[in-house]
């Protein structure tokens, strides 16, 4: 999915918004933008995974790249939230995911200031990463 720059000029096709910045899904016409990493609507990319061997059922990743002119103004954080949001309202989530490369202190950052804890460091076959998680609340009383 693409992250957009929200505001008055929302374009309807957004699968979620928070009138900051949009999720839409990616077509044939960002190519340009998502190859040259920046675009005047576009701010930067995020994803939803779920049933991926390293994840257990109930488990989703989120993934995110945002554009380094877009960087610094927290739309990296609203794009998890919004993607978090997006997700659960598809299928029951128990937890979401977020793996970084230890070395990007700005991505982790991203995923402390979306509510996310750290919970492990890994090195295996996916590579070098550490695990922030988020535990979505139970509905059961």
């Amino acid at each position: 999915m693409t992250t957009i720059r929200g505001g008055a000029a929302v374009p309807p096709r957004l699968l979620v918004t928070d009138e900051v910045i949009g999720l839409r899904p990616l077509s044939v016409q960002d190519t340009a933008a998502q190859m040259a990493g920046e675009d005047e609507e576009l701010v930067g990319t995020v994803g939803i995974q779920s049933g991926m061997p390293y994840l257990r059922d109930g488990q989703v990743n989120i993934t995110y790249g945002i554009y380094p002119a877009s960087r610094g103004r927290g739309l990296a954080t609203r794009s998890v939230l919004l993607a978090m949001r997006l997700a659960a309202s598809r299928a029951p989530v128990q937890e979401f995911v977020i793996r970084v490369d230890p070395d990007n202190e700005a991505s982790a950052g991203v995923a402390r200031h979306a509510g996310f804890a750290y919970l492990r460091h890994t090195d295996d076959s996916e590579g070098i990463l550490d695990w922030y998680v988020l535990l979505v609340p139970s509905d059961d009383p």
